[in-house]
């Protein structure tokens, strides 16, 4: 897949208001300035996670500690100082590290080019101290040695999942061990999905399904982004086109970006945590334990993902990343652009409202047969209470990272 590493000169919102609960972030201020580290930090490490094939759960731990580092730093820096500067040299070397591939690491840091001013020694070393305290954080997590313990076990239902598409395990599903950033997002769970609405939902499923449904449009905009092949990156680019035009301050943006890549990581983690405590089989699976006596007219265009069904990772990734861009700029439209060697010729698709886009989102995985309405509910649930989590625990986040008030 070729992907195109863009010049992103663009520009966000800060988070302007707030749910029930959630204290409120920074007020925004607009600005007329090119040039940011948010953007650039996103677009470059996006495009790096993207080559890499970087897994759902991987891609976003990867941006949420660069923001984190990114942003500290930005806030850690004093008058004297190119504050962009030190912010990209952060976010640029926590990134650059956790990649372990080199030319991609070299990618990563030749953004900093774009913010250097001649000489930056207190920048430098600003950012070398702060992104040194970011990475020893995601050291001590527990994601060194996650993926060696999967155990899974069976589910809270009687249709356990098994295998499907390539007949291979996920590659994450033993993060017994890893820990959020947020550790207060730990406490969202999904209940037990009931067993007579599991086989009602199959059911349902088997006798509406479309093949030409199932290579429709949406599906297969929704199965990559642009930036990652993974959910959680294309709704963190669909973000910033949405808050593009606000035209905010790089803090703003900066603050943005950090609490929706971290609310994209930590969702992951409760997402995949989640889908091994319930277990749940596939709809493929189902059909075929359901309706054993029957001919199985449907045949999936694609391979099913190698991992339980409930809940739905698109829409984890989704309910996260929009509970945050509502909190910023209400139920606004959105946009998104795909390229011309994705799936389609490049094209742009727009949408009226982000419950819109969500909505479109979560029924593709139904179209595609790969979740029930029930995986897709879930999911949006889920990875809203992780986002508002992180909105309302952030600052203490940071003071582990930087004395920044």
């Amino acid at each position: 897949m070729r992907l195109k590493v863009f010049a992103v000169i663009i520009l966000m919102s800060l988070l302007t208001s707030c749910a029930t609960g959630v204290e409120k972030p920074i007020e925004a201020t607009r600005i007329t300035s090119t040039l940011n580290p948010a953007y650039s930090l996103l677009s470059m490490v996006n495009a790096q996670n993207a080559t890499a094939r970087l897994s759902a759960l991987e891609a976003p731990r990867i941006l949420a500690h660069t923001f984190l580092a990114a942003y500290a730093a930005y806030l850690a820096a004093d008058d004297s100082m190119n504050r962009d500067y030190a912010a990209a040299k952060a976010g640029a070397l926590v990134a650059s590290t956790m990649h372990i591939d080199r030319v991609r690491a070299n990618n990563i840091l030749s953004i900093v080019d774009s913010f250097r001013e001649g000489e930056h020694i207190q920048e430098d070393k600003l950012a070398i101290s702060i992104s040194n305290n970011v990475l020893a954080i995601a050291n001590n997590d527990g994601h060194a040695d996650s993926i060696t313990n999967y155990a899974p076990k069976q589910g809270t239902t009687i249709y356990n999942w098994e295998p499907t598409g390539r007949g291979t395990y996920g590659l994450e599903p033993g993060w017994s061990k890893i820990q959020p950033l947020i550790k207060s997002s730990s406490n969202c769970v999904i209940p037990t999905p009931l067993e007579q609405q599991v086989r009602d939902e199959a059911i349902a499923m088997l006798k509406q399904y479309s093949v030409n449904d199932a290579v429709g449009q949406d599906v297969l905009w929704w199965l990559a982004g642009t930036g990652t092949p993974t959910p959680s990156g294309q709704w963190l680019n669909i973000a910033s086109n949405a808050l593009r035009d606000k035209k905010l301050a790089t803090k703003d943006s900066l603050l943005t970006l950090t609490v929706a890549t971290i609310a994209a990581s930590d969702a992951a983690i409760a997402g995949w945590r989640e889908k091994y405590r319930h277990n749940l089989a596939r709809p493929e699976t189902l059909w075929k334990i359901l309706e054993k006596d029957q001919t199985l007219i449907p045949v999936l265009p694609r391979e099913t993902p190698p991992h339980p069904s409930y809940p739905s990772g698109h829409s984890v990734f989704g309910g996260a990343v929009t509970t945050v861009l509502k909190n910023a700029i209400g139920d606004s439209a959105l946009r998104d652009t795909l390229p011309a060697d994705m799936y389609a010729p490049a094209q742009r698709r727009d949408w009226t409202s982000i419950d819109a886009a969500l909505n479109e989102a979560s029924l593709s995985r139904i179209h595609a047969g790969f979740h029930m309405p029930m995986d897709t509910k879930a999911g949006e649930e889920l990875g809203s209470c992780v986002a508002n989590a992180v909105l309302a625990n952030y600052k203490e986040l940071l003071k582990g990272v930087t004395n920044a008030k």
